[in-house]
């Protein structure tokens, strides 16, 4: 993509959040995010600037919220398809770069392998709204039917003011009473987005943003760790120990204790 009538002191981080709001942008095999701010040759802005997304559906997405929005109040921006053209007379065949391919550590996923969890692991193309604190985590455990009755209450409120809905996921156990919402098309997503940011439900304030792709909203609850659990075990193990011997102690005083009553029996006996 490429902006224009970007304000002359813009920051490449107000630049990147602003592009971001479309979805993904794209990653360089150094990890870097393929966006630039042109400056001039004494490192100023000259107003204009690049960005590559993940996805081609951001790119409609851009299309149709970032063109013509204000980055800033009062200064909107040009959003449009990137032209490439070829510089000078003279025809050069394009041709495919030899590339090393990535190396990834430790089995780690690449950008396209790291967007999400479950039915979500694509980006969607900015289609997944993430909405917090709908609910009280513990308070919602005392109410029986509660998570499916607010499922389906937000697939209505979305659907009516938002957009076709694919699916809406609750999520139980995360502290920030996280639901997210996939739509059909990111347009619905973002539509949406600026329906409930802010809003107020049952006195609760809610917060939207869309699906940073990475988050993995299933895993909000602290999870036993690997040391955790061999400690636990370890703890368990010295229980059972202890136990087993209580046990056998028990044993060996009851066993001792029918001796003595089978001695006094006998002694009785001879007497």
């Amino acid at each position: 993509m490429y902006v224009s009538g970007l304000p002359e002191d813009i920051t490449d981080e107000e630049f990147t959040n602003f592009m971001k709001k479309a979805g993904m942008i794209k990653e360089d095999e150094q990890g870097n995010l393929k966006l630039k701010v042109y400056r001039d040759s004494n490192g100023q802005p000259k107003g204009d600037g690049k960005c590559c997304y993940l996805k081609e559906a951001s790119v409609e997405l851009a299309l149709a919220l970032l063109d013509g929005s204000d980055i800033r109040p009062g200064k909107p921006v040009k959003v449009e398809k990137a032209k490439f053209e070829q510089k000078g007379a003279e025809y050069v065949a394009w041709k495919p770069s030899k590339k090393k391919k990535k190396k990834v550590k430790n089995g780690a996923p690449s950008q396209k392998d790291d967007l999400g969890w479950n039915d979500y692991r694509t980006d969607a193309g900015g289609r997944v709204l993430i909405i917090k604190n709908v609910f009280d985590q513990k308070h919602a455990k005392t109410i029986e039917g509660f998570h499916d009755d607010l499922k389906e209450d937000m697939e209505a409120e979305c659907t009516k003011k938002g957009g076709q809905v694919e699916k809406v996921t609750v999520f139980p156990e995360h502290p920030e009473g996280v639901i997210a919402v996939k739509f059909k098309m990111p347009e619905s997503a973002e539509k949406m987005r600026m329906v409930m940011d802010g809003r107020w439900f049952s006195q609760r304030q809610l917060s939207a943003e869309l699906f940073d792709g990475k988050t993995d909203y299933t895993l909000g609850v602290k999870r036993e760790s690997i040391e955790d659990q061999e400690a636990r075990l370890e703890n368990f193990g010295d229980w059972l120990d202890g136990e087993k011997k209580d046990d056998t102690k028990k044993k060996d005083d009851t066993e001792k204790e029918d001796d003595t009553e089978k001695k006094a029996g006998d002694d009785t006996k001879k007497s």
